[in-house]
C-alpha cells in the first residue's frame, strides 16, 4: 500500500511538473535582442592566448569575436572588416540571413582632443558627404536647411558606463555618402591624461548605387527597418560594455 501511494505521488509530480515546463513565458523582442551579442562575441577556445578575443589599441582594449581578428585587415586605428554579409563573417553578425551591410570598420584612438571636438568633427564629417550629394545631384539647400539635415542624421548623447565603470557618451549617426551608407555608433569618453579624448566607433556601412537620389536622403540610410537597427545597436553596446582603458 505504501509503495503505491509513492508510486502515485511520483507520477502526479511528474504530471505537474511537465505542465509548468509548458508555461514558458514569451519572450519580447527587446529580451531576444539583448541575447544576440552573447552567441555571437564568441570566446575564445580555453589556452595560453588569453588575447585571442581581445583588439587592443594603444591603451585600449576591447572583447571582439575571434574571427574579426582573423579575416579582418587591421590598419592603424582600424579593424577593417570585408563582406561581412558572406561565410565566415556573417555567421559572427545579428541578421546574418538579411544580408544587409557590405562591411565594418572598427577604430580605436586616444587623441589630444575635447569630447566637443569630436563631437564637431563627427557632424562636419556627416555635413560633407551631405553636399557632395546635394552637389551631384543638383539639389540646393541653405545652410539652414542643411544643418536640420545633418541634425536629423544624428542623434545622441546616450549616457554609457562600461563594465569596468567608464563613463562616456554615445553618438549615433547616419552617414551617407555618394556611394555608400554608413551608421556609426561612436562612444566617446575622457581619456586617462588630462586633455585627451578615447573614441571608439563601429562604422556598419553598405555600398550606395542609387544614382537618383530621394527627396529625403535618409531613404538611403544603411538600416531600413528600426528593428534591425535596434538589433545592432544591442550588439555593439555588448562590445562597448567591455572596453577597458588602462
Amino acid at each position: 500500500m505504501k509503495i503505491a501511494m509513492i508510486l502515485f505521488a511520483l507520477i502526479s509530480f511528474s504530471a505537474l511538473h511537465a505542465q509548468d515546463s509548458t508555461k514558458v513565458k514569451k519572450k519580447s523582442f527587446t529580451d531576444k535582442v539583448k541575447e544576440i551579442p552573447d552567441m555571437l562575441i564568441a570566446q575564445p577556445d580555453k589556452g595560453v592566448d588569453t588575447m585571442a578575443n581581445k583588439l587592443r589599441n594603444d591603451n585600449l582594449y576591447i572583447t571582439i569575436n575571434p574571427v574579426w581578428k582573423d579575416k579582418g585587415t587591421n590598419i592603424g586605428n582600424d579593424l577593417k572588416l570585408q563582406k561581412i554579409n558572406e561565410e565566415p563573417l556573417n555567421e559572427t553578425f545579428p541578421l546574418s540571413d538579411k544580408k544587409i551591410l557590405n562591411g565594418m570598420v572598427l577604430t580605436m584612438l586616444t587623441q589630444k582632443k575635447t569630447a566637443q571636438d569630436k563631437k564637431d568633427a563627427l557632424a562636419n564629417q556627416v555635413r560633407t558627404h551631405l553636399l557632395a550629394i546635394y552637389k551631384e545631384s543638383g539639389k540646393a539647400s541653405t545652410p539652414t536647411e542643411t544643418n536640420t539635415q545633418v541634425n536629423s542624421m544624428i542623434s545622441g548623447p546616450e549616457a554609457f558606463t562600461t563594465a569596468e565603470g567608464k563613463t562616456g557618451e554615445l553618438y549615433f549617426v547616419n552617414d551617407i555618402q555618394t556611394e555608400q551608407s554608413n551608421f556609426l555608433i561612436v562612444l566617446i569618453l575622457p581619456g586617462t591624461k588630462p586633455g585627451t579624448t578615447c573614441t571608439v566607433q563601429f562604422n556598419y556601412y553598405h555600398y550606395n548605387y542609387e544614382t537618383n537620389y530621394p527627396d529625403d536622403i535618409l531613404e538611403l540610410k544603411a538600416f531600413g527597418f528600426s528593428d534591425d537597427q535596434k538589433e545592432y545597436v544591442e550588439f555593439t553596446k555588448k562590445m562597448l560594455k567591455s572596453l577597458q582603458v588602462q
